[in-house]
């Protein structure tokens, strides 16, 4: 009789120890996938504030070429190309190897 009660006991115990294990897994798993759902809609925000900038960027470029002239832009890419070489231009360094 009291080893009867002694093994319902133990029994009873396992069993809540399982079911305690068991929920405490489903909270992780259920964890993991409320991270992944977060992890997923801030990567889809993201990809939608790419395509955001894309396209003002875009506008961007179109607005400047209509208000920048032929001209100017010419300017512009003889200054930078000046300050990235140090003042010399790619076509004056080589007429000069030619000619030196």
């Amino acid at each position: 009789m009291i080893l009867d009660v002694i093994v319902l006991i133990t029994s009873i115990l396992f069993l809540m120890a399982s079911v305690w294990e068991y929920t405490k897994l489903k909270a992780l798993e259920t964890g993991v996938e409320d991270e992944t759902k977060v992890i997923r809609s801030k990567v889809m925000e993201t990809r939608a504030l790419k395509k955001e900038n894309r396209i003002i960027l875009n506008k961007v470029r179109e607005e400047l070429a209509r208000k920048v002239s032929v001209k100017e832009l010419d300017s512009l890419i003889h200054e930078t190309d000046e300050l990235l070489t140090g003042g010399k231009s790619e076509k004056k360094v080589h007429v000069q190897k030619v000619k030196g």
